[in-house]
């Protein structure tokens, strides 16, 4: 039947990934040696070390390892965990057995493995398990609940266990980091927890931290403090995407953020430019209103500026804001004008 000739052609083509025996065997001889090298505690450390960063650099350029090779290597790993004694340099291998499996496996084993770590007394593993959850290595809900029920022991800080909590499961996470958000006064958590959310790379999750912001940054004397500032809960990144995706009243709130965060400048013009040819009346004000403060602050080049907002007045149909632009335009073009008239008669005094 047809169906299945195209189920066929589709097989065919369907790329089926393939681990290497090189890589395989590499990655073999990497564990036997740290197995081989147990009771000599300098030279395991250095063993898995190295194991790790192999496994590593082969994640990062691509290459396939195989759930198989992964679980065996998690497996071996767990048993030199169990067996060495905990004391001296012994730690410090353990903790690069905890990051190794962490980043690297998600089977069955590996789960166990850090379910036991996080209902452990030792903090120090405990926590490092914590920091070591990967959404290409150990995660899912098991995981995601452990650390729920740490938060409700009291084991685990609320504000502390949300970047683990995004880790073993980004989605199910995000509802209760906008939640944080939302109610936290705390400038430290609150930045902390802001660049978290900012870290979804989605601009339609940044709403809460938005309104937020500008309901704390009414509180000068806290958004002024020297440790720390709520506007460093944004990256910069988010904020121009979030701005180059809404309209309206959301880019409106937006723009006071990028004022405030004061980095702006003449890489952003093509997205403001594109901004200003929204259908969107509240958005050409407010990037008409955000021009105008940057050429003010001279955090662009006034003739770039100019250029930007006399092609807009020419396409700008809302009567009020087209003599607003005008106004701009030829208070710039003056200023310019002065500026250029000094630096003449300057030189002309030089030169004498």
């Amino acid at each position: 039947s047809l169906f299945f000739q195209v189920g066929g052609v589709f097989a065919q083509k369907k790329k089926v990934k393939v681990e290497s025996p090189e890589v395989k065997a590499k990655i073999e001889s990497l564990i036997l040696d740290a197995e081989k090298k147990i009771d000599n505690p300098l030279k395991l450390n250095r063993a898995i070390k190295r194991l790790g960063f192999y496994l590593n650099m082969y994640s990062n350029s691509q290459t396939y390892i195989s759930p198989k090779t992964r679980r065996s290597v998690a497996i071996r790993l767990i048993w030199i965990f169990d067996k060495l004694k905990d004391y001296g340099m012994n730690r410090a291998s353990k903790i690069w057995i905890i990051e190794t499996i962490g980043f690297e496996d998600n089977s069955e084993e590996a789960h166990q493995f850090f379910l036991r770590l996080l209902r452990s007394g030792k903090k120090k593993y405990r926590e490092h398990a914590l920091w070591s959850l990967s959404p290409k290595g150990v995660h899912g809900d098991d995981i995601y609940d452990e650390i729920k029920k740490m938060v409700k022991k009291g084991i685990l800080e609320k504000s502390r266990s949300l970047p683990a909590l995004k880790k073993a499961n980004s989605q199910r996470a995000l509802p209760e980091i906008q939640k944080f958000i939302r109610k936290t006064d705390d400038p430290k958590k609150f930045v902390s927890i802001g660049l978290l959310l900012c870290s979804y790379d989605k601009p339609e999750v940044l709403d809460v931290l938005i309104d937020r912001y500008l309901e704390l940054r009414k509180n000068v004397k806290s958004i002024h403090r020297q440790d720390i500032n709520y506007i460093d809960a944004f990256s910069y990144k988010s904020l121009i995407k979030y701005i180059e995706a809404q309209e309206g009243e959301k880019v409106k709130k937006a723009i006071i953020a990028l004022k405030d965060e004061g980095l702006s400048g003449n890489r952003n013009l093509p997205i403001l430019k594109k901004k200003l040819e929204s259908r969107n009346i509240k958005t050409r004000k407010a990037i008409v209103n955000f021009l105008e403060y940057q050429l003010k602050h001279k955090e662009i080049k006034r003739d770039k500026g100019i250029r930007i907002l006399e092609e807009a007045m020419k396409n700008e149909k809302d009567k009020e804001l087209k003599v607003r632009i005008k106004r701009i335009i030829k208070e710039f073009k003056e200023r310019n004008n002065l500026s250029k008239a000094w630096f003449v008669d300057v030189n002309f005094f030089l030169s004498r």
